[in-house]
Protein backbone atom coordinates (compact mmCIF):
# COMPACT_ATOMS: atom_id res chain seq x y z
CA UNK A 1 0.00 0.00 0.00
CA UNK A 2 2.78 2.44 0.98
CA UNK A 3 4.73 1.62 -2.20
CA UNK A 4 1.67 2.35 -4.38
CA UNK A 5 1.07 5.61 -2.53
CA UNK A 6 4.68 6.74 -3.16
CA UNK A 7 4.52 5.81 -6.85
CA UNK A 8 1.19 7.60 -7.26
CA UNK A 9 2.55 10.74 -5.61
CA UNK A 10 5.62 10.76 -7.87
CA UNK A 11 3.49 10.32 -10.99
CA UNK A 12 1.14 13.13 -9.95
CA UNK A 13 4.07 15.51 -9.31
CA UNK A 14 5.63 14.62 -12.66
CA UNK A 15 2.33 15.12 -14.42
CA UNK A 16 1.82 18.55 -12.91
CA UNK A 17 5.38 19.72 -13.46
CA UNK A 18 5.98 18.35 -16.96
CA UNK A 19 4.19 21.13 -18.93
CA UNK A 20 6.37 23.81 -17.29
CA UNK A 21 9.52 21.78 -17.73
CA UNK A 22 8.78 21.17 -21.41
CA UNK A 23 7.89 24.82 -21.95
CA UNK A 24 11.09 26.00 -20.29
CA UNK A 25 13.19 23.58 -22.31
CA UNK A 26 11.61 24.52 -25.65
CA UNK A 27 11.91 28.25 -24.91
CA UNK A 28 15.54 27.85 -23.92
CA UNK A 29 16.35 25.92 -27.11
CA UNK A 30 14.58 28.44 -29.34
CA UNK A 31 16.12 31.38 -27.54
CA UNK A 32 19.70 30.18 -27.89
CA UNK A 33 19.24 28.93 -31.42
CA UNK A 34 18.03 32.37 -32.47
CA UNK A 35 20.77 34.37 -30.78
CA UNK A 36 23.61 31.84 -30.72
CA UNK A 37 26.50 32.49 -28.35
CA UNK A 38 28.13 35.84 -29.03
CA UNK A 39 26.61 37.63 -26.05
CA UNK A 40 25.49 36.34 -22.66
CA UNK A 41 21.95 35.09 -22.18
CA UNK A 42 21.37 35.27 -25.94
CA UNK A 43 21.54 39.07 -26.09
CA UNK A 44 23.91 40.32 -28.78
CA UNK A 45 26.24 43.11 -27.79
CA UNK A 46 24.81 45.22 -30.59
CA UNK A 47 21.29 44.95 -29.23
CA UNK A 48 22.21 45.61 -25.62
CA UNK A 49 22.24 49.08 -24.12
CA UNK A 50 25.62 49.67 -22.51
CA UNK A 51 25.84 51.96 -19.54
CA UNK A 52 28.72 54.00 -18.16
CA UNK A 53 29.21 51.42 -15.41
CA UNK A 54 29.95 48.73 -18.01
CA UNK A 55 26.68 46.86 -17.60
CA UNK A 56 24.42 46.42 -20.59
CA UNK A 57 20.92 46.93 -19.31
CA UNK A 58 19.61 43.44 -20.02
CA UNK A 59 18.32 41.03 -17.43
CA UNK A 60 19.41 37.43 -17.06
CA UNK A 61 16.75 35.26 -18.68
CA UNK A 62 15.45 32.85 -16.09
CA UNK A 63 13.49 29.62 -16.37
CA UNK A 64 12.06 29.30 -12.89
CA UNK A 65 10.88 25.71 -12.61
CA UNK A 66 13.59 23.97 -14.63
CA UNK A 67 16.52 25.99 -13.29
CA UNK A 68 15.42 25.94 -9.67
CA UNK A 69 14.68 22.22 -9.82
CA UNK A 70 18.22 21.63 -11.09
CA UNK A 71 19.61 23.71 -8.21
CA UNK A 72 17.64 21.61 -5.72
CA UNK A 73 19.05 18.41 -7.24
CA UNK A 74 22.57 19.84 -7.18
CA UNK A 75 22.14 20.78 -3.55
CA UNK A 76 21.21 17.20 -2.66
CA UNK A 77 24.40 15.72 -4.16
CA UNK A 78 26.92 15.01 -1.37
CA UNK A 79 29.92 17.36 -1.45
CA UNK A 80 32.23 14.38 -0.91
CA UNK A 81 31.48 13.04 -4.38
CA UNK A 82 33.87 15.50 -6.01
CA UNK A 83 36.91 17.24 -4.58
CA UNK A 84 36.27 20.18 -6.91
CA UNK A 85 32.58 20.57 -6.18
CA UNK A 86 31.51 24.17 -5.76
CA UNK A 87 29.28 25.30 -2.87
CA UNK A 88 25.57 24.61 -3.32
CA UNK A 89 23.69 27.62 -4.64
CA UNK A 90 20.99 29.30 -2.64
CA UNK A 91 17.55 28.45 -4.04
CA UNK A 92 16.92 31.97 -5.35
CA UNK A 93 20.54 32.99 -5.96
CA UNK A 94 21.27 34.47 -9.40
CA UNK A 95 24.36 35.69 -11.27
CA UNK A 96 26.71 35.01 -8.37
CA UNK A 97 30.32 34.11 -9.25
CA UNK A 98 31.26 30.58 -8.18
CA UNK A 99 33.68 30.31 -5.27
CA UNK A 100 35.66 27.64 -3.50
CA UNK A 101 38.09 27.64 -0.60
CA UNK A 102 41.00 28.42 -2.93
CA UNK A 103 39.39 31.39 -4.68
CA UNK A 104 38.12 32.85 -1.41
CA UNK A 105 41.61 32.66 0.03
CA UNK A 106 43.15 34.19 -3.10
CA UNK A 107 40.71 37.10 -3.20
CA UNK A 108 41.08 37.77 0.53
CA UNK A 109 44.86 37.65 0.34
CA UNK A 110 45.18 39.66 -2.89
CA UNK A 111 42.63 42.40 -2.24
CA UNK A 112 44.47 44.56 0.36
CA UNK A 113 47.54 45.30 -1.78
CA UNK A 114 45.46 45.45 -4.95
CA UNK A 115 43.19 48.09 -3.41
CA UNK A 116 46.20 50.27 -2.62
CA UNK A 117 47.54 49.96 -6.16
CA UNK A 118 44.13 50.73 -7.67
CA UNK A 119 43.52 53.69 -5.39
CA UNK A 120 46.59 55.45 -6.80
CA UNK A 121 44.80 55.45 -10.17
CA UNK A 122 41.36 56.33 -8.77
CA UNK A 123 40.17 52.79 -9.41
CA UNK A 124 38.73 50.12 -7.14
CA UNK A 125 37.83 46.45 -7.06
CA UNK A 126 34.31 46.24 -8.47
CA UNK A 127 34.87 48.65 -11.34
CA UNK A 128 34.11 47.19 -14.81
CA UNK A 129 37.03 45.50 -16.54
CA UNK A 130 38.11 44.75 -20.12
CA UNK A 131 40.92 42.42 -21.20
CA UNK A 132 43.09 42.35 -24.32
CA UNK A 133 45.60 39.59 -25.13
CA UNK A 134 48.43 39.83 -27.68
CA UNK A 135 50.02 36.55 -28.68
CA UNK A 136 53.22 37.81 -30.28
CA UNK A 137 54.36 39.94 -27.35
CA UNK A 138 52.86 37.62 -24.72
CA UNK A 139 50.95 40.44 -23.08
CA UNK A 140 47.62 40.53 -21.27
CA UNK A 141 46.23 44.01 -20.65
CA UNK A 142 43.66 44.74 -17.95
CA UNK A 143 41.69 47.92 -18.57
CA UNK A 144 39.35 49.37 -15.94
CA UNK A 145 36.46 51.83 -16.16
CA UNK A 146 36.73 54.06 -13.06
CA UNK A 147 33.50 55.16 -11.43
CA UNK A 148 32.09 58.28 -13.06
CA UNK A 149 34.31 58.00 -16.14
CA UNK A 150 33.32 57.27 -19.73
CA UNK A 151 36.65 55.83 -20.93
CA UNK A 152 38.55 52.73 -19.89
CA UNK A 153 42.07 53.30 -18.53
CA UNK A 154 44.93 50.81 -18.65
CA UNK A 155 45.59 49.40 -15.20
CA UNK A 156 48.39 46.91 -15.84
CA UNK A 157 50.03 44.72 -18.47
CA UNK A 158 50.68 41.14 -17.35
CA UNK A 159 53.15 38.72 -18.89
CA UNK A 160 51.59 35.65 -20.56
CA UNK A 161 53.91 32.84 -19.55
CA UNK A 162 52.65 30.39 -22.14
CA UNK A 163 50.30 30.05 -25.10
CA UNK A 164 50.26 27.30 -27.71
CA UNK A 165 50.28 27.21 -31.49
CA UNK A 166 51.09 29.96 -33.98
CA UNK A 167 49.57 33.29 -35.06
CA UNK A 168 46.12 32.59 -36.47
CA UNK A 169 42.77 31.43 -35.09
CA UNK A 170 41.81 28.11 -33.57
CA UNK A 171 40.08 26.07 -36.27
CA UNK A 172 39.39 22.65 -34.81
CA UNK A 173 39.64 20.63 -31.63
CA UNK A 174 43.16 19.29 -31.23
CA UNK A 175 44.94 21.69 -33.60
CA UNK A 176 47.02 23.10 -30.74
CA UNK A 177 45.97 26.68 -31.44
CA UNK A 178 44.87 29.41 -29.06
CA UNK A 179 41.85 31.38 -30.32
CA UNK A 180 41.78 34.88 -31.76
CA UNK A 181 38.70 37.06 -31.78
CA UNK A 182 36.13 38.65 -29.52
CA UNK A 183 34.95 36.74 -26.46
CA UNK A 184 33.34 37.47 -23.10
CA UNK A 185 33.28 36.11 -19.56
CA UNK A 186 30.19 35.92 -17.35
CA UNK A 187 29.92 34.78 -13.73
CA UNK A 188 29.25 31.23 -14.91
CA UNK A 189 32.57 31.21 -16.76
CA UNK A 190 34.75 31.82 -13.73
CA UNK A 191 36.67 28.62 -12.98
CA UNK A 192 37.86 28.69 -9.35
CA UNK A 193 38.21 24.90 -9.32
CA UNK A 194 40.44 24.40 -12.35
CA UNK A 195 43.60 22.37 -11.77
CA UNK A 196 45.54 25.33 -13.19
CA UNK A 197 45.08 27.37 -9.99
CA UNK A 198 42.26 29.69 -11.19
CA UNK A 199 40.66 30.27 -14.57
CA UNK A 200 38.46 32.41 -16.80
CA UNK A 201 36.72 30.46 -19.56
CA UNK A 202 36.71 32.33 -22.87
CA UNK A 203 33.52 30.81 -24.28
CA UNK A 204 35.05 29.34 -27.44
CA UNK A 205 33.46 28.76 -29.93
CA UNK A 206 31.49 32.01 -30.18
CA UNK A 207 28.97 32.80 -32.94
CA UNK A 208 31.73 33.72 -35.41
CA UNK A 209 33.59 30.47 -34.74
CA UNK A 210 30.39 28.46 -35.03
CA UNK A 211 29.55 30.12 -38.36
CA UNK A 212 32.93 28.97 -39.67
CA UNK A 213 32.52 25.45 -38.19
CA UNK A 214 35.39 25.89 -35.76
CA UNK A 215 35.53 23.48 -32.85
CA UNK A 216 37.18 23.38 -29.45
CA UNK A 217 36.34 23.53 -25.77
CA UNK A 218 37.58 24.44 -22.29
CA UNK A 219 39.86 27.27 -23.43
CA UNK A 220 40.91 29.48 -20.53
CA UNK A 221 43.07 32.21 -19.17
CA UNK A 222 44.49 30.40 -16.14
CA UNK A 223 47.30 30.16 -13.60
CA UNK A 224 50.59 28.31 -13.85
CA UNK A 225 50.71 25.21 -16.04
CA UNK A 226 50.61 24.49 -19.74
CA UNK A 227 47.34 23.53 -21.41
CA UNK A 228 46.87 23.42 -25.17
CA UNK A 229 44.72 26.25 -26.49
CA UNK A 230 44.81 28.35 -23.32
CA UNK A 231 46.78 31.32 -22.01
CA UNK A 232 48.62 30.94 -18.71
CA UNK A 233 49.92 33.50 -16.22
CA UNK A 234 52.09 32.98 -13.17
CA UNK A 235 49.87 32.43 -10.16
CA UNK A 236 50.63 35.81 -8.56
CA UNK A 237 49.43 37.61 -11.68
CA UNK A 238 46.42 35.32 -12.11
CA UNK A 239 45.44 36.12 -8.52
CA UNK A 240 45.14 39.80 -9.42
CA UNK A 241 43.34 39.21 -12.73
CA UNK A 242 40.87 36.81 -11.10
CA UNK A 243 40.22 39.17 -8.17
CA UNK A 244 39.51 42.06 -10.54
CA UNK A 245 37.28 39.87 -12.74
CA UNK A 246 35.27 38.45 -9.85
CA UNK A 247 34.97 41.88 -8.27
CA UNK A 248 33.65 43.43 -11.48
CA UNK A 249 31.02 40.73 -11.90
CA UNK A 250 29.95 40.98 -8.27
CA UNK A 251 29.88 44.75 -8.65
CA UNK A 252 27.20 44.61 -11.34
CA UNK A 253 29.04 44.15 -14.65
CA UNK A 254 27.03 41.40 -16.37
CA UNK A 255 29.98 40.28 -18.46
CA UNK A 256 33.36 41.59 -19.51
CA UNK A 257 34.92 41.32 -22.93
CA UNK A 258 38.17 39.56 -23.79
CA UNK A 259 39.71 40.56 -27.16
CA UNK A 260 42.51 38.31 -28.44
CA UNK A 261 44.86 39.41 -31.23
CA UNK A 262 47.87 37.80 -32.94
CA UNK A 263 49.90 41.00 -32.52
CA UNK A 264 49.38 44.74 -32.03
CA UNK A 265 47.43 45.58 -35.15
CA UNK A 266 48.95 48.95 -36.00
CA UNK A 267 48.72 50.26 -39.57
CA UNK A 268 52.46 49.76 -40.06
CA UNK A 269 52.32 46.17 -38.87
CA UNK A 270 49.27 45.37 -40.97
CA UNK A 271 50.95 46.83 -44.07
CA UNK A 272 53.83 44.44 -43.45
CA UNK A 273 51.48 41.47 -43.08
CA UNK A 274 49.46 42.53 -46.13
CA UNK A 275 52.61 42.54 -48.27
CA UNK A 276 53.26 38.92 -47.36
CA UNK A 277 49.61 37.86 -47.80
CA UNK A 278 49.64 35.18 -45.08
CA UNK A 279 46.82 32.68 -44.87
CA UNK A 280 44.83 34.65 -42.28
CA UNK A 281 45.22 38.18 -43.65
CA UNK A 282 41.51 38.71 -44.41
CA UNK A 283 40.56 37.46 -40.96
CA UNK A 284 43.13 39.78 -39.39
CA UNK A 285 41.81 42.74 -41.36
CA UNK A 286 38.42 42.03 -39.77
CA UNK A 287 40.00 41.80 -36.31
CA UNK A 288 41.75 45.12 -36.89
CA UNK A 289 38.37 46.85 -37.18
CA UNK A 290 37.62 45.93 -33.57
CA UNK A 291 41.18 46.75 -32.51
CA UNK A 292 40.97 50.21 -34.08
CA UNK A 293 37.57 50.85 -32.52
CA UNK A 294 38.95 50.50 -29.00
CA UNK A 295 42.16 52.37 -29.82
CA UNK A 296 40.09 55.34 -30.96
CA UNK A 297 37.23 55.23 -28.45
CA UNK A 298 38.87 53.82 -25.28
CA UNK A 299 35.69 51.78 -24.92
CA UNK A 300 35.26 48.24 -26.30
CA UNK A 301 32.77 48.03 -29.16
CA UNK A 302 29.56 46.08 -29.24
CA UNK A 303 30.18 43.01 -31.40
CA UNK A 304 27.92 41.01 -33.67
CA UNK A 305 28.33 38.63 -36.62
CA UNK A 306 26.91 39.26 -40.08
CA UNK A 307 27.57 37.11 -43.15
CA UNK A 308 30.48 35.42 -41.41
CA UNK A 309 32.26 38.64 -40.38
CA UNK A 310 32.58 40.48 -37.10
CA UNK A 311 30.76 43.81 -37.15
CA UNK A 312 31.29 46.54 -34.58
CA UNK A 313 29.12 49.35 -33.30
CA UNK A 314 29.13 52.04 -30.63
CA UNK A 315 27.38 51.52 -27.34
Amino acid sequence: MLFRLIISTVLIVMGVASPWLVRDWLEWQAYHKAHKDLAPSGVSFASSTSKPDGSTGYAERSYPLASQAMKVVQGLVPRTISATATPALSFFQKNTPPENVRSKGVVAGTSPQLKKSLAKMNMKIGDPVFIRVFKETKELEVWILPEGKQDYALYKVYRVSHWSGNPGPKVREGDGQCPEGFYYVTSSRLRPGTKYHLGLELGFPNAFDTYHSRTGSDLLIHGEGRSVGSFSLVNANMNEVYTLAEGALKGGQKFFRVNIFPFRMTDKRMDKEWAGQPKWIKFWVNLKEGYDFFENANFPPDVDVEAGNYVFSAR
